[in-house]
């Protein structure tokens, strides 16, 4: 009888140690995950290691549950609620979703995605609301607004409106059963995930596919069979590495610290993710440096001293209203970062800053000492209060429209403020390779900045003005960033179209896919194209980038409505005459425009 007494005590034991073991990883993976927010936004070899880390735990914690997940369950031993599995999914989630925020990767996107469809689909927070805890009410709370952003990101539509209306059922119970003091917060949550999606369906596709895929923005997703390697001995072609995204309009929609424009812009700069078997729970790690290493598509070889990589993204920084300080850092680290023959690409949607007098005498010292890269004005990056320490109290910041309006004419600022941005302070940084796109009310303030060093340095300047038949951006973004996002959904806009059908909408696709090919090749064989355009058409991103814009300046420039040359974007160095204003683009303008029954509006090629 003492042997089988011994058999139960020894398993016990055991299990007990099971416990106490879950229990370290539990205490460990906090530990790490809370540590995420301390780490600095830029500098890889900064961030990197702790992910690695973080991604270890919660791979032997993940694991770990899955192995013994009989015993934690046991009320005896330790008692496993389903809500502590989704506390621990929805974590990886995160994890996930902000290591897609780090690498620009959207395979991590998606992995984000399958773990927090799967804490919805096997209910792991289901019974939360039974425990009558707010603690844990406002954790489910959190899931479904992290789940509706990484939804919003892959273009799932349909699915987030089944969230919202989940998450309004639950903000619901949640205010009457607590009572609690962040109600109205979490109304304002729900009321700008509406807003944000009526402000990015500027049309309707009518007559949709059952079942079918949502309308991806990404370019499609490659493999190495699809890009064969360069010959040996070939010219070294130029590479978007980097990209920094600015928002800071006053009047957009925003969501989860994305401003309308950003969310679209982020999207023309990846591809797809490659969708694999989408079961979660095959958490892997991702590589001990996917920057220096490569994964997930990422793959370096190293030749002598050369390196070579091929890269599914370029690496974004994401800056929602950043302070200047914090922007001048980001840029300054992703410059000191830029790799030989890469190139960086600053993308800002912001209000302009009106200029300060009429003087003008070009940075002292500088290389070009007569031009006037401060007194041209600029734009503001933010709103927020000046870092300036000797700032009086009567500053100008402020993120009320009308009181900016009010100083600065136009929605301009005044360019005195601590956050503004000047051509000045971008030009130290043209000594590598930049393609700059100022979308903004005054980013005619770039027009004249100078290519001092001879590298690579293009500029995507927005209209200043609007043709009166389209609609003040305002919520809905801006128009020059939707063609350069979806350029038939920004032909449809402002031709005033708002439904289309499904096969209208497809064989309009197919046309812009077969005529900016065309207008590519044209492009590579026009002799006086700029050697600026010629390099940066070697990458697709840019390659893509630079066909919207000839496209958009097309459809304005050919509209009966235009009122100028300030409606139209502007390219410096300009782009040849013989391709903006060419048959093909002409051609295809027209031919667009009948296909979406509004060839009346345009003037005839």
């Amino acid at each position: 009888s003492e042997q089988t007494m011994a058999v139960p005590e020894s398993q016990a034991q055991d299990e007990q140690k099971i416990v106490e073991g879950f229990l370290l990883l539990v205490e460990r993976s906090q530990q790490l995950f809370s540590g995420l927010r301390d780490l600095p936004q830029y500098g890889h070899r900064y961030w990197q290691p702790y992910f690695d880390k973080t991604f270890g735990i919660y791979t032997k914690l993940w694991k770990f549950q899955q192995d013994h997940r009989k015993v934690l369950e046991n009320k005896e031993r330790y008692g496993l609620k389903r809500y502590e599995i989704g506390e621990i999914a929805s974590k990886i989630g995160q994890l996930y979703y902000h290591y897609y925020l780090r690498t620009s990767e959207t395979n991590y996107l998606y992995e984000s995605f399958l773990f927090y469809d799967a804490i919805r689909k096997r209910g792991y927070f289901k019974d939360v609301l039974d425990a009558q805890s707010q603690v844990l009410m406002i954790k489910k709370l959190r899931y479904y607004a992290r789940f509706v952003v990484v939804c919003l990101l892959l273009n799932m539509r349909d699915l987030v409106r089944e969230l919202l209306s989940e998450l309004e059922g639950l903000v619901s119970q949640y205010t009457q059963t607590f009572k609690p003091v962040d109600a109205q917060e979490w109304h304002h949550v729900l009321q700008e995930i509406v807003n944000f999606l009526q402000s990015d369906a500027p049309i309707t596709i009518l007559n949709r596919n059952a079942g079918a895929p949502p309308i991806s923005y990404r370019m499609p997703s490659v493999t190495d069979a699809d890009e064969p390697a360069a010959p040996e001995g070939a010219e070294v072609k130029l590479q978007l590495q980097e990209a920094i995204l600015v928002g800071h309009t006053n009047a957009q929609d925003k969501f989860s610290e994305l401003t309308l424009d950003m969310f679209r812009f982020l999207q023309v700069l990846e591809r797809e993710p490659a969708v694999g078997s989408g079961v979660p729970g095959g958490m892997q790690p991702p590589p001990e440096d996917p920057r220096a290493a490569g994964g997930d598509g990422d793959k370096e070889v190293r030749e002598g001293e050369r390196l070579t990589r091929k890269r599914t993204n370029p690496h974004k920084y994401l800056l929602y209203r950043p302070g200047f300080g914090t922007f001048m850092t980001v840029l300054s680290t992703t410059f000191k970062e830029l790799r030989d023959n890469c190139v960086l690409l600053l993308y800002m949607s912001v209000d302009g800053v009106t200029p300060v007098g009429t003087g003008g005498d070009g940075v002292e010292g500088g290389p070009v000492t007569d031009w006037p890269g401060y007194s041209a004005g600029g734009v503001l990056l933010s709103s927020r209060p000046s870092e300036d320490p000797h700032a009086t109290p009567s500053s100008p910041h402020t993120d009320n429209p009308a009181e900016g309006a009010a100083a600065g004419g136009s929605g301009a600022r005044r360019a005195n403020a601590f956050h503004s941005l000047h051509p000045a302070d971008v030009l130290p940084f043209t000594r590598k390779p930049m393609f700059l796109i100022v979308d903004s009310d005054h980013s005619a303030a770039f027009a004249d900045l100078p290519n001092v060093f001879g590298q690579p340095f293009v500029r995507f300047l927005s209209p200043v003005m609007r043709p009166k038949h389209i609609k003040e951006p305002g919520h809905t973004g801006n128009v020059f960033t939707l063609f350069l996002y979806s350029s038939i959904t920004a032909f449809c806009s402002v031709c005033g179209v708002t439904n289309v059908e499904q096969a209208t909408f497809d064989e309009a696709s197919r046309l812009l896919t077969s005529k900016f090919q065309e207008i590519l090749e044209l492009l590579q064989s026009t002799e006086s194209l700029d050697e600026s355009y010629v390099k940066f058409l070697a990458d697709p991103f840019l390659s893509q980038l630079i066909l919207r814009y000839i496209f958009c300046h097309a459809v304005l420039s050919s509209q009966l409505s235009c009122p100028g040359p300030e409606a139209l974007p502007r390219a410096r160095p300009e782009l040849p005459q013989s391709v903006l204003g060419g048959l093909q683009v002409r051609g295809l303008v027209a031919t667009l425009a009948t296909l979406l029954g509004v060839a009346d509006k345009f003037t005839p090629p």
